[in-house]
């Protein structure tokens, strides 16, 4: 079993180190390809990326979970069920997506410029790539390999694209300024992370596994990966729910500043995310063998961790918000500093409720994030229409946070009731 603290050290250090290469990786692009190419590559890159939440089909969080309860329980022949059930339907379901898209594509022309066809067509073959690679990075999550697990997807591929686009920058100068030319690169780089990812599954995938017959659970799973597909297309929903609205009720202009203060507002949760990944397979492993406790231990180590580090980085936004965004992003954008202190003050209280949605989805709970997600998603758009006309900016962020707290404190009640835990700061086992 894998440390703790080499297991969170591992897990941020791959996330803190995918923050400069993604950085780097974007000035690159917009500097070689220019702002027109740029705006197709990253144009094609929102479709696919918004086609493989459906190509998905909600079976990446389902892997880590089960995967975790599977190795918890020594249930090799399930193990091996899951995961050839896993590539097969994601396999198909690519497949499907991209025939549909390719058909919808070549019947409407007028959807898609000419200049954004070819790159539009590659950018589809990532498609299954990227499904697959989240179906493997969650199977190493699951074996709680959360560093290793992550490190395809955001240090390989990135550095792979880098290491090619430089190659070819040198070499062959002037052979990319196109987006069909990029996307090739992309398409290359993920195949290449997606092969090296495979690797580390076959490497610390346990030997029984392997030698088992596989036993498959068809209704149980195709049941709980329904219920995330479900979650993780209303997510998506509700994530840009407050900028479309702000973009019918307000201006461009506002949607620019406010697009700023929600990226910046989202490191507030980046150690959730990393503690998430690390402490996801061990819920779902206490409570396979039904050690709640162990559970509430880990809710407690994760909100202290988390809480501390949301504190330093919201109060450097409250206090110091027109300053940073001044600074980084120009004079224009300092006027969202009072938005973004309203969400980093809701983002706060959400850190310290704790990771109720990971221990639900880890717990075969899925059911209550679905219910509370829809009704966040309800609340959002009442309260973005009530508050944008009024307040603008803030109007949206007031209302984005006050939703994103009824959210986090329904799944907490919700992980008392189901398991008797505290979702709570500082609550002793």
């Amino acid at each position: 079993m894998v440390k703790f603290p080499r297991a969170v050290i591992a897990s941020f250090s791959v996330k803190f180190a995918s923050i400069p290469l993604a950085l780097i990786l974007s000035v690159a692009l917009a500097r070689i390809l220019g702002v027109v190419e740029y705006g197709r590559y990253a144009y094609v890159m929102s479709i696919v990326g918004i086609l493989s939440i459906f190509a998905k089909l909600g079976i990446p969080a389902l892997i880590r979970r089960e995967v975790a309860v599977y190795l918890a329980t020594q249930k090799w022949s399930f193990l091996r069920g899951l995961l050839r059930w896993a590539n097969g339907c994601v396999i198909v379901s690519s497949i499907v997506i991209v025939s549909v898209a390719c058909c919808a594509i070549k019947l409407s022309p007028v959807i898609i410029t000419q200049g954004t066809y070819e790159t539009l067509l590659w950018g589809l073959l990532l498609l299954p790539i990227m499904a697959l690679s989240e179906v493997r990075e969650g199977a190493i999550i699951g074996l709680h390999r959360a560093g290793l697990g992550q490190s395809p997807e955001l240090i390989i591929r990135p550095l792979s694209f880098l290491a090619i686009v430089a190659f070819f920058y040198v070499v062959f100068p002037g052979s990319i300024t196109q987006s069909v030319v990029a996307m090739k690169v992309q398409v290359m780089a993920s195949t290449l992370a997606f092969f090296f990812g495979v690797l580390l599954l076959r490497f610390y995938l346990p030997v029984d596994v392997r030698c088992a017959s596989s036993k498959y659970s068809f209704h149980k799973w195709s049941r709980s990966s329904a219920s995330f597909l479900l979650i993780g297309s209303i997510f998506v929903v509700n994530t840009q729910v407050d900028i479309l609205m702000l973009g019918v009720f307000g201006s461009i202009e506002d949607v620019g500043v406010y697009r700023v203060i929600v990226n910046g507002a989202s490191f507030i949760i980046f150690a959730r995310t990393a503690m998430d990944a690390v402490f996801g397979p061990h819920y779902a492993r206490q409570y396979a063998i039904k050690q709640f406790e162990g559970i509430q231990h880990l809710m407690n180590v994760s909100v202290f961790v988390t809480s501390v580090f949301a504190l330093c980085v919201a109060g450097g936004f409250i206090f110091f918000g027109d300053k940073i965004l001044a600074g980084i992003f120009g004079a224009q954008f300092s006027r969202g500093a009072p938005a973004l202190a309203i969400i980093c003050f809701c983002q706060f209280l959400c850190v310290l409720v704790g990771s109720v949605q990971s221990i639900l989805n880890m717990t075969n709970h899925e059911s209550d994030t679905l219910k509370a997600i829809i009704i966040a998603l309800i609340v959002n758009v009442f309260l973005n229409a009530c508050f944008i006309p009024v307040w603008g900016i803030e109007g949206a962020a007031a209302a984005t946070g006050i939703s994103t707290i009824m959210y986090n404190f329904f799944l907490a009640f919700s992980v008392y009731r189901r398991l008797g835990v505290y979702a709570w700061c500082f609550r002793r086992s």
